[in-house]
């Protein structure tokens, strides 16, 4: 196994990426060489599924994070098919994903594995409610909409924002820290049932590669950090290690397994589920506002909230020594 810090040469590339662009560069290396590669996009109502792609120019449709369990049971047939026909094929997804498709097609040499590094994904349902409340509140369809981004790094990598752009130019953006959907999201308050207690978790991945953000690179590798964004590279097979050498991706700084695990705890350990995790199952259910809930359930009580800046600070104090 390595373990390895790096971003993709295209400065335009990892800017539009979610971290430092890498999976765009294994992507466009397995196309140039007659391959597909399946990954998490939207389709024409904008919920998130597994697209099969064929075209460089396409990659930008996979490109990004998207904080919902993406459908792809349809994607295993298509990719038993492209096995049959003998085409390589590059699968993303996340760890449970990864591990569906290797139990159809087994350790096919074809067949190149990445996952993300997964905190958890919430089901289609709060997804697909908080995007029509959303349109709805700016008197917006669905149709109406030409791009999502839930990493829009323009406001920076770490202080990423939601963005939603229309086709007459409207901008709907919100930093991260300030998204309902995205603090529910983060709170553990949507994630699936099943995530809590993922079988998946370090040392037990089934991926050639795991690909995520570099978190604490300013500790890690502080001559990389910028807010471009830097991709933390796993490579766990020979496969994988082969696959990202042939794809020319620079190993910037080797680093050790488990100083990057301190800053990233989703390799190692599921979520937790939050206490009020039923309740707000429920009564998000029985609401009429899904984003009012949203709100509610996240927000800090005054006590909570003087805590966690204490954290903050102490944090703060503790990275300046």
């Amino acid at each position: 196994m390595i373990v390895f810090a790096s971003h993709n040469i295209d400065s335009q590339i990892r800017a539009n990426s979610s971290s430092g662009g890498i999976f765009s560069a294994l992507a466009s290396y397995i196309l140039q060489n007659r391959g597909v590669v399946y990954g998490a996009g939207f389709d024409e109502s904008w919920n998130v599924c597994h697209r099969r792609i064929s075209d460089l120019n396409d990659i930008i449709e996979l490109r990004g994070s998207k904080y919902v369990f993406s459908y792809f049971k349809d994607s295993l047939e298509q990719v038993l098919s492209d096995m049959a026909n003998n085409t390589p094929v590059l699968y993303s997804g996340t760890p449970c994903q990864v591990a569906a498709i290797k139990k159809i097609v087994g350790d096919n040499p074809l067949l190149l594995c990445v996952e993300v590094i997964c905190h958890g994904a919430p089901p289609k349902k709060y997804w697909e409610r908080y995007l029509d409340e959303v349109c709805s509140g700016l008197n917006k369809n669905k149709n109406e909409i030409t791009s999502i981004s839930f990493r829009d790094k323009r406001t920076g990598w770490r202080t990423s924002s939601f963005t939603i752009i229309f086709k007459d130019g409207t901008i709907f953006s919100q930093k991260n820290s300030r998204n309902p959907y995205i603090k529910a999201f983060l709170a553990d308050l949507t994630l699936r049932k099943a995530c809590f207690s993922c079988p998946f978790k370090y040392p037990k991945s089934l991926s050639d590669i795991t690909l995520g953000d570099l978190w604490g690179v300013e500790k890690l590798a502080p001559e990389f950090d910028n807010e471009l964004g830097m991709s933390l590279i796993i490579a766990r097979t020979d496969k994988g290690v082969n696959a990202l050498s042939s794809a020319g991706i620079p190993i910037c700084k080797k680093l050790d397994f488990d100083k990057v695990a301190m800053y990233n705890q989703a390799l190692v350990r599921q979520a937790s589920m939050p206490q009020k995790y039923h309740q707000f199952e429920i009564e998000t259910e029985t609401s009429s506002s899904l984003i009012t809930q949203m709100r509610r359930f996240t927000r800090l009580k005054h006590s909570a909230h003087i805590i966690h800046l204490i954290k903050k600070m102490v944090k703060l104090i503790i990275g300046k020594r």
